[in-house]
């Protein structure tokens, strides 16, 4: 008798999750067609390592918060669940799974990477990105001292592989080994997706240093929220926060140093004069086609 109540509580259990997890399937379903008929778009912002992305994620989570837009980052939800995913690359979930984007009603990024996502020309999508040299030289303080060591254990290993490489390698072999295998492809990706969505924008990291409140009031008319002076005041704060200005020092061949700052053009205290010559001469057409200043 008791084995027979058991089997029925759990029939009922079972049937009462599916009901729920249904019924939850079906009003999120509601919501997207109703997003649908008043058009309005999901939002892709992309950019990459090192461009303010953690300022960019608060940004987004409060404008979504005070909108009927749902909020995802996938990309720092993959990280925090460390060894819970058991794949060599967990970030092959935010490129390769389709169905984790919406065309209506929801806000994804920051992205830090490019990749090919079904109907993307449906979607508003919005560049968000720094001078690549920039990108390069906090890159590699960042790979080989200050950044946070994954809780994947798979990716940890690979995570530790690069920061023992670059150590020996030094910053300005770093910059001319990544500008082939990262930067180009990556910028070059996303000139092909902004000259192929019809609805884009563009913001550069310094246009968001110089005037970061002009910046989240862009951000929130190109999303049609309503942004009050309260938040406004509040974002602004966030962004022009100071940083936390940690001496990185790195050992090769020559002791160095590199304070995290946030600041423009540091590629040029940083580098070599021949290392710059070389990096603006493969990265030209890139910094022409976005506007970089050479």
């Amino acid at each position: 008798m008791k084995q027979i109540f058991k089997n029925i509580y759990y029939k009922y259990y079972q049937s009462f999750f599916n009901f729920s997890s249904t019924k939850e399937r079906i009003i999120a379903s509601a919501k997207y067609l109703s997003d649908k008929e008043i058009n309005k778009k999901s939002i892709l912002l992309w950019t990459t390592q090192k461009t303010a992305s953690t300022f960019v994620q608060k940004a987004l989570k409060s404008l979504a918060k005070n909108s009927q837009y749902k909020y995802y980052d996938y990309a720092s939800s993959i990280w925090y669940l460390g060894n819970i995913i058991k794949l060599h690359n967990p970030y092959l979930i935010e490129s390769d799974c389709s169905f984790l984007y919406r065309k209506y009603g929801e806000i994804y990024g920051p992205i830090r990477k490019p990749f090919y996502l079904k109907d993307q020309n449906k979607y508003i999508n919005i560049f968000f990105l720094r001078d690549p040299r920039d990108v390069l030289v906090s890159s590699f303080y960042s790979r080989s001292a200050s950044h946070e060591i994954p809780q994947n254990n798979i990716w940890k290993q690979k995570f530790l592989e690069v920061r023992k490489k670059s150590l020996i390698q030094g910053i300005d072999d770093y910059c001319l080994e990544y500008t082939d295998k990262w930067i180009i492809p990556y910028f070059k990706q996303y000139q092909y997706m902004k000259d192929n969505c019809p609805e884009n924008y563009f913001f550069s990291y310094d246009f968001f240093k110089n005037s970061p409140k002009d910046f989240i009031r862009s951000l929130s008319l190109i999303m049609n929220i309503q942004l009050n002076e309260n938040l406004l005041g509040k974002l602004t704060i966030k962004a022009t926060s100071p940083f936390n200005k940690k001496n990185y020092r790195i050992f090769y061949k020559n002791k160095t140093s590199h304070y995290r700052s946030g600041k423009s053009r540091q590629f040029e205290k940083e580098l070599k004069k021949e290392t710059l010559v070389k990096l603006n001469t493969k990265l030209y057409k890139i910094l022409e086609y976005w506007n970089f200043a050479i």
